[in-house]
């Protein structure tokens, strides 16, 4: 589990889980500062039967891509568990989200960063390792922001709040990985300010919120 990865990774031979290869796969990045080469070496490295890592993967790029989509699932076991959440209004159980996601990531950040993209301002260079997370949290938002259309011409609106949704998350975490606040305090800032501007444009508000996080964004950005 990312929340809590195991200290040593297995030298002989044990049965295979997802949690256990993630945890082997982190372990081995963490330890060396680069990326197993072949399922071969890696699955002889941790003591592991080569054939039983197919049935949960078909590649080392699969495995990685899968750690970020148990980031989203832990964060959705942890909502889950939160009783003010179920009954919360939508935008701030988005911001919940993001509160959440982000605490396991820093709880994790150390392999992060060692994985972060050349150039991760705002989206990381390759969005495939990310193809996975996209879909799980378009899904969440439209749950999240399910506005029926008032006609079948119009343009779906969950749809539109989700994908809205998403370029938050890039922004975010492109934020998150140059953030150098003690505690990251300003990703927190960010994750309030633009949550308030998701609600605005939702609620069709004034724009003040977000005149607030164009200075925020030019004070620490620019």
């Amino acid at each position: 589990m990312l929340n809590k990865m195991a200290k040593s990774t297995p030298k002989k031979k044990v049965e295979i889980s997802k949690s256990l290869l993630i945890e082997c796969y982190m372990n081995h990045v963490l330890a060396t500062e680069t990326h197993p080469t072949s399922v071969y070496k890696f699955c002889k490295e941790n003591g592991l039967e080569e054939v039983e890592f197919y049935n949960f993967y078909n590649s080392l790029e699969q495995l990685k891509a899968s750690i970020w989509q148990e980031v989203f699932d832990q964060t959705l076991l942890l909502l889950e568990q939160d009783e003010n959440y179920k009954s919360a209004p939508a935008v701030e159980k988005g911001l919940s989200f993001y509160y959440s996601f982000f605490e396991l990531m820093k709880a994790n950040r150390s392999y992060f960063m060692l994985i972060k993209p050349a150039q991760s301002m705002m989206i990381p260079n390759s969005l495939m390792e990310l193809k996975g997370l996209r879909s799980s949290i378009l899904s969440f938002a439209e749950q999240l922001f399910n506005v029926e259309s008032e006609s079948k011409l119009k343009i779906n609106k969950s749809n539109v709040y989700a994908e809205a949704f998403w370029t938050q998350f890039l922004v975010i975490l492109g934020f998150w990985y140059k953030d150098s606040s003690v505690n990251f305090t300003k990703t927190d800032a960010l994750i309030e300010k633009s949550s308030l501007v998701f609600n605005d444009l939702i609620q069709k508000k004034s724009l003040h919120n977000l005149m607030d996080l164009g200075k925020f964004l030019i004070k620490e950005v620019i």
